[in-house]
C-alpha cells in the first residue's frame, strides 16, 4: 500500500511538472505570435520596403524591421510596455513604429474597449489623436492639452 501511494504522489508531481512545462511552452508560443495583418499593413504604410519582421523580442516584445540586412525600424505594442487602463478600465493597445534614430513613424490604435466611442465620439478622432505623435522623437517631452 505504501508503494502505491508513493507512486501516486510521484505521478501527481510528474503531472504538475508536465503541466508546468506545457504552460511554459504555450506561453512561449503566444509570445512568438506573428504580426497581424493590420500590424503588417501599418508597418508597410510607413516603411514600404520592409522585407523582414522579427518575432517579438525582449521584455517589451519589440520587433526588428529590416530591409534586406539593414535595420530600418522597430515596432512594439504599448500593452507590452505600459498597459495603462483607459476609461473602460482596460488598456488600449497601440502599435508604435520607430525609425532607428527613435523618431515615431506611426502610432496606431490596434485595440480599444472604450464605451465612450460608442455613444457619439467617432472612432476616427481616436486614430487622429494617435497620429499626431508621428515625427516626435522618443526623448521629446510631450504635454497633452496645451499648445
Amino acid at each position: 500500500m505504501l508503494y502505491f501511494s508513493g507512486m501516486r504522489a510521484l505521478a501527481g508531481r510528474g503531472f504538475g511538472v508536465f503541466f508546468g512545462l506545457l504552460l511554459l511552452l504555450c506561453t512561449g508560443l503566444a509570445l512568438a505570435e506573428p504580426p497581424s495583418a493590420l500590424e503588417k499593413e501599418r508597418i508597410d504604410s510607413v516603411l514600404p520596403g520592409v522585407s523582414f519582421i522579427s518575432e517579438q523580442e525582449g521584455e517589451f516584445g519589440v520587433r526588428t524591421l529590416k530591409q534586406g540586412d539593414e535595420v530600418v525600424g522597430y515596432a512594439f505594442e504599448t500593452i507590452n510596455v505600459a498597459p495603462i487602463p483607459a476609461y473602460s478600465g482596460k488598456p488600449m493597445n497601440m502599435q508604435v513604429v520607430l525609425d532607428p534614430a527613435g523618431n515615431i513613424l506611426d502610432n496606431y490604435v490596434l485595440y480599444h474597449d472604450e464605451p465612450i466611442l460608442l455613444i457619439g465620439i467617432p472612432e476616427q478622432k481616436l486614430h487622429d489623436f494617435a497620429a499626431k505623435y508621428q515625427g516626435i522623437h522618443v526623448t521629446q517631452r510631450v504635454v497633452i492639452g496645451r499648445t
